[in-house]
């Protein structure tokens, strides 16, 4: 049996009460979930255990223009902040490689990861990808716990050419106060 993606196995985790999180990630994991379904990118075993918990799995849909790319979201979310170091801060960690604990990685890894199957850009990198599906995040996170240089990090990233931008709620507005991904 192939290994999961961090991201599946992560959202798998909360979805079952595995980890202790609040309701929206806990959405939000299972939103990921429906949507690698949707795309056909959800794995036989990841959905066997997404029955267990109740939840009915979409089938795949042929007009649902997304997919996660894990290789994008894993350049983003490991190597690209894998090579920013703390600037900041207690004098021990200062000048040291910024590690994101589980929850940052899977948030990073959602608003960059999910890209359009049909529209693609080449990345400063080289790479050919797919533009970015999620143009606003909002995120909240405890003071002292990365949350300006994650923010800050991904507005960097986030400079790159992206899908034009839509509503994200009915309203035609954004997610609210704080946009980590735009």
């Amino acid at each position: 049996m192939a290994e999961l993606h961090f991201t599946t196995t992560y959202a798998l985790e909360c979805v079952e009460l595995k980890r202790n999180v609040g309701r929206m990630e806990r959405l939000a994991c299972l939103r990921h979930l429906f949507d690698l379904a949707r795309a056909g990118q959800l794995p036989a075993a990841a959905a066997k255990r997404l029955k267990k918990t109740g939840a009915a799995v979409p089938k795949k849909d042929a007009g649902f223009v997304w997919k996660f790319d894990a290789a994008q979201a894993d350049f983003v979310a490991v190597e690209w902040f894998g090579s920013l170091v703390h600037v900041e801060g207690r004098s021990e960690i200062i000048g040291k490689p910024i590690v994101l604990v589980d929850s940052h990685r899977w948030e990073i890894s959602m608003i960059f990861g999910w890209t359009s199957r049909t529209v693609r850009i080449k990345r400063s990198n080289g790479r050919m990808v797919g533009v970015r599906r999620f143009i606003k995040a909002f995120t909240t996170e405890a003071r002292k716990l990365l949350d300006s240089e994650i923010a800050n990090a991904a507005k960097t990233i986030a400079k790159e050419p992206r899908a034009p931008q839509r509503p994200i709620w009915g309203g035609g507005g954004g997610g609210g106060g704080g946009s980590s991904g735009s």
